[in-house]
């Protein structure tokens, strides 16, 4: 046993299973400038490698803002409290039923979880049934603490990335040293269906919630940041998501008073709101990589995507156990950082193949002097302006098909919508045999706002 300021160590042997364990109590007291001494000495605790290691106690410090019902609270002991952890490679073991340890029990209460309990990897390997919870405070300004290991066989426990880990020294040596060891395993997405309503029983009322593993993650956001810088250029600028300084209102602006402007004028104009069918999910992976070579990509960020691409899997978790592996062939993982980069510059050429057959004549420019461009796309949904003549449709339904067939990326005709307008002396039922989206009228919903070159009323909202 071993006592220190703030702590009391003691080495615990479990005779059924010939197994040991480091076991550290803490205390710290609440006067702040005892705090980085206490932090100090838990550094100091840390056991050789492959000792299992328990820490628990009253820390007298919170890791998050959240851990607080109040806003008074020291942002650099919580980044020294959380760098102490990483530097111990502790983690957290999860408090079930409570998200609070202490109160000051008065009319207002201040809300704090200071008790906690922290063990290591090795720890965490050999009790994997572990359980904390909280028991009934009654009797003290704490809440007490329940540790206990449950009985039976546990769940299939799901591999972890520490990011302490890439903070370890050799560790980005070690990487480069096993080539045999495939990157699949840590690129691999757990799927949670979340009911979108009470009651539900169908597919259809499930949202899937994607999450990815933690190293996978971390790669393909190291990719989406050096890429971020250069998409202004790459990029049309009648596309602005996710793209720095252009902003979802500039394309309801644009559309909006390009709108009005033509009904105002009484240029025969039909507006086409376009649906891409599952448009993340339909990405065709050669298309891709085969955009970002001629697009003039690095060749070594270029490899990193097909990694990325070729070890992709995900599995569905029922009751918190994961399901068989499912493969991916062609789509980008939603909740992936790297995917909306990807997707715009995989929907971009939609806008520069009109821009050609505008060039070249086979479709009119827009008679509007003001408007420079004839699209507009936020994501997946696109907006297109053309004349109402059935060669016009003809060329544009084409340009639409064949776009699809290379990327992947079809035009859900289902979804999609005709907006005429001024074209009331128009016979459009043959001007749109080759297009069989929906004809609708004004006002409509666009982006998430009315859109409609009239007045807007309440009810339009």
């Amino acid at each position: 046993m071993h006592q220190s300021v703030f702590s009391l160590s003691a080495t615990v042997t479990l005779r059924e299973c010939n197994s040991t364990f480091r076991l550290t109590i803490v205390y710290e007291p609440s006067q702040s400038n005892t705090k980085r001494a206490f932090l100090q000495e838990i550094a100091s605790l840390k056991p050789p490698p492959g000792i299992r290691w328990l820490v628990l106690g009253d820390f007298n410090l919170i890791r998050q803002a959240a851990d607080k019902n109040n806003s008074n609270i020291n942002p650099t002991l919580m980044a020294h409290f959380q760098s102490t952890l990483n530097s111990c490679e502790l983690k957290e073991i999860h408090l079930q039923n409570r998200k609070f340890t202490w109160s000051n029990e008065r009319l207002r209460p201040t809300l704090v979880r200071l008790d906690r309990v922290f063990c290591n990897t090795g720890w965490d390997t050999l009790f994997e049934n572990h359980v904390l919870q909280a028991l009934s405070s009654s009797i003290s300004d704490h809440c007490p603490l329940l540790l206990s290991n449950t009985s039976g066989p546990g769940r299939p426990k799901t591999f972890r990335f520490e990011s302490f880990w890439t903070k370890m020294p050799g560790f980005l040596e070690t990487l480069p040293l096993s080539p045999h060891v495939s990157f699949a395993p840590l690129n691999t997405a757990n799927i949670v269906l979340i009911p979108k309503k009470e009651g539900a029983d169908r597919v259809q009322d499930y949202r899937p919630i994607s999450l990815i593993h933690g190293l996978g993650k971390w790669i393909a956001k190291t990719l989406a940041l050096q890429v971020a810088p250069f998409l202004d250029n790459l990029v049309s600028q009648a596309q602005s998501a996710f793209i720095k300084m252009r902003s979802i209102h500039d394309n309801f602006l644009f559309v909006r008073n390009l709108v009005r402007r033509l009904h105002c004028s009484r240029t025969p104009t039909l507006f086409l709101k376009l649906d891409i069918a599952k448009a993340f999910d339909s990405v065709r992976w050669d298309y891709l990589l085969d955009l970002l070579q001629k697009r003039g990509f690095p060749l070594r960020w270029t490899n990193w995507i097909v990694a990325l691409l070729n070890s992709a899997s995900s599995r569905v978790l029922l009751n918190g156990i994961p399901g068989k592996v499912i493969t991916h062939g062609r789509g980008l993982r939603q909740g992936d950082p790297l995917s909306p980069f990807l997707f715009i510059l995989a929907i971009d050429p939609i806008q520069r193949l009109l821009e050609v057959a505008t060039d070249t004549g086979a479709l009119a420019r827009m008679q509007d002097r003001f408007a420079r461009l004839k699209t507009s796309i936020y994501a997946d949904d696109a907006a297109i302006f053309i004349n109402p003549s059935a060669s016009e449709i003809h060329i544009t339904s084409q340009i639409l098909s064949n776009f699809g067939m290379v990327s992947g990326l079809h035009t859900n005709f289902l979804k999609s919508k005709v907006l005429p307008i001024s074209c009331d002396h128009l016979d459009l039922n043959s001007v749109l045999q080759d297009f069989p989206a929906i004809r609708s009228t004004f006002p409509i919903k666009y982006l998430g706002l009315p859109l409609t070159y009239k007045r807007l009323h309440r009810v339009d909202y």
